[in-house]
C-alpha cells in the first residue's frame, strides 16, 4: 500500500508497455516532467505482475493491449481488494474506446489516455489527477477505519464503565446514610476502577483522533 501524503512529490513510476518505441517516448516525457522521479519499466507481462504486486509506486502507467494479457486483467489481479492502494493508475489505449475506458476505471484506473493523441501536457494532467485521486481515496479509507475504531471504542471502553459507574452511584444515593460501610467502600472502589478505565479510554480516543490514528508517512 502507498500511504504517501497528498502533497508529497511524485517520486516513483511503473511503466508497463510492450511497445519499446512508445516506452522510449514515455521515458523521455517523464524525465522532463519529473526529473528526480525513479522510473521502473517493463514490456514483459510476468515481470509486470511481479512489479504490480509490490504496490508501492506513486503512479502506474499501463498499456491496455499487452502480450498475454490486457492491462485491465493485470490491474484486476494486482488490486482485487476494495481497499484503496494509494497508487495512481493511468491506462494507455490505442484508440478512443468508451467501453475500454469504462472497463479501465472499473478495474482501478484513475485516468486514461489515447496514444494517438498523446501530449506532454495531457500526460501531466492525467498523472496529477490519478495520483491525487488515489491518495485522497486512500486517506478517506484510513480515516473511515479510524472513525469506526472510535465508534467501537466509545461503545465498549467508555459505554460499559460509564453505565456501571452510574448504577453504583445511584445505588449508594438510594441507600443514603443507612448503607453498609463495607458495601459503600466496595462500590467506591469499583467506581474508582471504572473511572480509571474511562480515563484510559479517553487517552486512546485522543490518540486515535490525532496523528496516531491515521498517520501518513
Amino acid at each position: 500500500m502507498n500511504d504517501a501524503p497528498i502533497d508529497r512529490p511524485i517520486s516513483s513510476f511503473l511503466l508497463i508497455d510492450d511497445d519499446s518505441h512508445f516506452r522510449g517516448l514515455v521515458r523521455e516525457v517523464l524525465g522532463a516532467l519529473f526529473p528526480v522521479a525513479k522510473l521502473t519499466e517493463t514490456g514483459d507481462t510476468e515481470e509486470a505482475r511481479r512489479l504490480l504486486a509490490m504496490s508501492d509506486f506513486d503512479c502506474v502507467v499501463i498499456d491496455y493491449r499487452l502480450g498475454g494479457a490486457t492491462g485491465i486483467e493485470l490491474l484486476e489481479e494486482a488490486f482485487p481488494s476494495t481497499v484503496p492502494a494509494g497508487t495512481g493508475i493511468v491506462m494507455l489505449t490505442g484508440e478512443g474506446n468508451e467501453d475500454v475506458a469504462v472497463a479501465a476505471l472499473k478495474a482501478g484506473a484513475h485516468d486514461y489516455l489515447v496514444k494517438e493523441t498523446f501530449t506532454s501536457a495531457g500526460f501531466y494532467r492525467a498523472i496529477r489527477s490519478a495520483t491525487n485521486s488515489a491518495r485522497l481515496g486512500r486517506r478517506a479509507y484510513l480515516q473511515k477505519e479510524v472513525l469506526e475504531g472510535l465508534t467501537g471504542l466509545i461503545a465498549t471502553d467508555l459505554g460499559g464503565p460509564l453505565e456501571r459507574l452510574t448504577d453504583r452511584l445511584e445505588t449508594l444515593i438510594r441507600a443514603g446514610v443507612d448503607a453498609d460501610e463495607e458495601l459503600r467502600q466496595a462500590f467506591l472502589a469499583d467506581a474508582l476502577e471504572d473511572s480509571r478505565s474511562m480515563a484510559e479510554a479517553l487517552r486512546n480516543l485522543t490518540f486515535l483522533a490525532g496523528d496516531g490514528g491515521c498517520k501518513e508517512d
